[in-house]
């Protein structure tokens, strides 16, 4: 009630204000009708619950046929604006909220569901209103812009540049994962009480964020440093960026394990806490006014966290995990494990409306590590292939209709090849 209030409220001052100078309403809603198979979790609601049935703990599929909100980006309204302060110096503000534009609700997480409680995929949108990003800063037309609030990450951020297929919801396994987005963790895509600097010298940009962790006897747990250095030509284009978490909260709705070698012991784990770093490198270069190829490489690594008191953990991490309802809370206790995720694809516009969009992914887990990360105990390395193609019919500058599809496989025992196929509309406003 309190949460239809206030958007009530927010959206009658933005009928007021949305003609003053430098303030904006704007929005996308991106409507599909989507057919999954052999998913171990598919939701309509959250199409980026999409996971292999080899990923998890289950030895059960889901298939749906439905509308989704979000087949290419998440639907969302927000507001944002600038006031000129004198002297290239602006005040710069963005509130932005998810819609779930099948069903009119708010599309931002957990809360919005009937029950409230966990529909078995994390997420970095926790029932907020403005989820998807808040935020106020300053920018200089010489010395850049700083921002504070919740933000992107600077491995969202280069993934959202160079993923071949638009970074698609539905059809990329960027987009569909908040894990690889986020650098390892899907609560990392989006990272609240964080400084962002963004500066640019020509063909030069570079980006330092740090993420303080809010939480009282510790000046690290919780906290995130990233940067990324991106290099643009045109024709050209590079970035490399690093992300380093302390005691970062991750979600797991499955058997965790613990162990060495082939050897493992079963905990039952709904929060765990670990340190995460990763790094990602991408390219991409237009090789005619036609064709763009683009090409990426992150690799994460999980290692065990730097406070380990079970005190601590549960004190912290519990309360700091928003709308989720954990049974416990743990370290993760992996030694040192990760993946790698590699990508290459493009597009061709065949013509001054249609676009055809296509990447090819391939995430490995470590050897033995893989089975602690992924909650299996008879994989200990784990293989996955995505294969997308993405059909693209720009009817205006705003409106756009599409039809693609996104077939997965893996080496991973009890699976089936993860299928997807979907049509739909996006209009932006």
């Amino acid at each position: 009630m309190k949460k239809s209030l206030l958007a009530a409220a927010v959206l009658s001052a933005v009928s007021f204000g949305a003609y003053a100078d430098g303030v904006e309403l704007y929005g996308i809603m991106d409507l599909a009708v989507a057919q999954v198979s052999n998913a171990a979790s598919a939701d309509s609601t959250f199409p980026s619950s999409l996971k292999l049935k080899g990923g998890v703990a289950s030895s059960t599929t889901t298939s749906l046929t439905a509308m989704v909100s979000g087949g290419i980006q998440g639907s969302r309204w927000g507001i944002k604006g600038s006031e000129d302060l004198g002297g290239d110096m602006k005040a710069l503000f963005q509130l932005e909220s998810g819609i779930q534009a099948n069903d009119g609700a708010l599309g931002n997480g957990w809360a919005t569901k009937a029950t409230g409680a966990a529909n078995g995929d994390a997420s970095s949108l926790n029932g907020q209103l403005f989820g998807r990003t808040a935020w106020v800063g300053l920018s200089d037309k010489d010395l850049g812009t700083i921002k504070f609030g919740r933000q992107y990450s600077v491995i969202y951020d280069t993934y959202n540049e160079f993923d071949p297929v638009q970074f698609a919801t539905l059809f990329s396994p960027t987009g569909n994962s908040g894990s690889v987005a986020g650098g390892g963790n899907t609560e990392l895509v989006r990272q609240d009480n964080s400084i962002k600097y963004v500066g640019k010298t020509d063909n030069l940009s570079y980006t330092a964020m740090y993420k303080l962790g809010n939480i009282a006897g510790s000046t690290s747990a919780g906290s995130v440093f990233g940067a990324q250095l991106a290099y643009n030509n045109g024709a050209f284009g590079a970035a490399v960026a690093y992300q380093s978490a302390i005691d970062a909260l991750g979600y797991d709705s499955y058997t965790a394990a613990t162990g060495s070698g082939n050897t493992y012991t079963a905990a039952s784990y709904k929060g765990r806490v670990g340190n995460i770093s990763s790094y990602i490198v991408a390219v991409k270069y237009k090789f005619n006014n036609q064709l763009t190829g683009k090409a990426n490489y992150q690799r994460v690594t999980y290692n065990n966290p730097s406070d380990t008191d079970s005190t601590f953990l549960t004190n912290n991490f519990l309360s700091y995990s928003g709308g989720y309802s954990f049974t416990s809370v743990a370290a993760r206790n992996v030694g040192s494990a990760g993946f790698n995720i590699s990508s290459v694809g493009g597009d061709y516009k065949l013509s001054d409306k249609l676009a055809l969009y296509a990447g090819y992914y391939v995430i490995n887990y470590d050897a033995a590590g893989g089975a602690k990360l992924t909650g299996k105990l008879t994989d200990p390395s784990i293989s996955e292939q995505y294969a997308s193609l993405l059909l693209d019919y720009n009817l205006s500058k705003r409106t756009d209709v599409y039809f693609g599809g996104m077939q997965v496989n893996t080496n991973a025992s009890l699976t089936s090849g993860l299928n997807v196929f979907a049509a739909g509309m996006r209009h932006k406003f």
